[in-house]
């Protein structure tokens, strides 16, 4: 018995084993041409694989070779790197918090609810209106826990208290422009996302709408920049990230009409402090948001599954949105 080096059809060599008693000439001849035989049916093979159309799977592999890398909001664990005071649960220091908080608590007592909508002044405004509570939000079963100048940490701490202890089906996150002066755009989206985290943890099966933080300020402003990063970054990471693309997460954009087209706020929806909302500013909040929640709504009570009729509403908030942003009238 001996080894003998062998060309591989890969290039190369390799060992071969043989047995001793059959290593004549004339049986390395017959494996010779055996082996040119296979070489030139490999190759043959590879021709007509080049030449034949590629299969999608293939393009695709070829595809995500050559696109740039992603940003780094889709990186793995991009939220772990940015741990910030807006992600961190706080109570906050102020006279009669602690009170409107526990008397949300008391409210999530209340039987057959199917809205809860959390946030800050933005969001108790809503309820501001009879008017517009009693059209919008009202026939729909609703909570509003907002609370005038509460932070992302705020709010999150208000809901890890007590505050998620009903059963929704919808809950509609609108926060964060109180930290718009001491956080930065990613940290304030870190926090959005930190409550999102919680609501899904508790609640798996309900259906969260997270909305784009509203302009502000008179004229533009680096604060009304810094909003517009926060946006970009929850819709980036709502609509494409591994985590959250294929979950029952939803990003509302603020859409157009908050400011005119030179940029300036539409003070026919604000109050002087060009923050807070009036009733008409208030009703075109409550329509936006009250549209989505319905088609939401409509998803559980048809028969059948509603994976594919959530997915669906998320794709077409997607292309609205994108729509929007390539409008310079918006």
């Amino acid at each position: 018995m001996f080894y003998a080096l062998q060309s591989s059809p890969k290039g190369g060599f390799k060992k071969t084993r043989r047995n001793s008693s059959h290593s004549d000439s004339e049986d390395s001849d017959d494996e010779d041409e055996s082996r040119k035989k296979q070489e030139s049916r490999k190759n043959a093979e590879d021709k007509e694989e080049k030449n034949r159309s590629p299969s999608p799977v293939r393009v695709k592999k070829e595809k995500d070779v050559e696109e740039k890398p992603r940003s780094k909001l889709l990186q793995p664990k991009w939220r772990s790197r940015l741990m910030s005071s807006a992600a961190r649960p706080v109570e906050r220091e102020k006279p009669g918090w602690d009170k409107e908080h526990m008397q949300n608590v008391a409210l999530t007592k209340t039987t057959d609810i199917n809205v809860v909508l959390a946030g800050d002044s933005i969001i108790k405004g809503l309820s501001r209106y009879p008017r517009i509570w009693r059209k919008y939000f009202a026939p729909l079963k609703s909570l509003n826990f907002g609370i005038g100048g509460d932070r992302t940490q705020h709010v999150l701490w208000r809901l890890q208290n007590g505050e998620m202890e009903c059963d929704p089906k919808v809950v509609v996150v609108l926060c964060g422009t109180n930290n718009v002066d001491k956080n930065s755009s990613s940290e304030i989206a870190q926090g959005i996302l930190a409550i999102v985290d919680y609501i899904r943890k508790k609640k798996p099966e309900v259906s969260i709408i997270v909305c784009g933080i509203l302009p502000r300020d008179l004229y533009p402003s680096l604060r009304r920049d810094k909003i517009d990063e926060v946006n970009d970054e929850l819709f980036e990471y709502i609509s494409y990230s591994e985590e959250l693309q294929d979950e029952y997460v939803y990003f509302l954009p603020p859409g157009k009409g908050w400011t005119t087209k030179g940029g300036q706020l539409d003070e026919a929806l604000y109050f002087s402090d060009h923050l807070h909302l009036i009733e008409e500013g208030d009703e075109k909040l409550a329509k936006s948001v009250a549209r989505l929640v319905k088609e939401l709504l409509e998803t559980d009570e048809n028969e059948g599954n509603p994976v594919p009729k959530r997915k669906l509403i998320k794709v077409l908030i997607h292309i609205s949105s994108v729509d929007s942003s390539l409008d310079p009238g918006c």
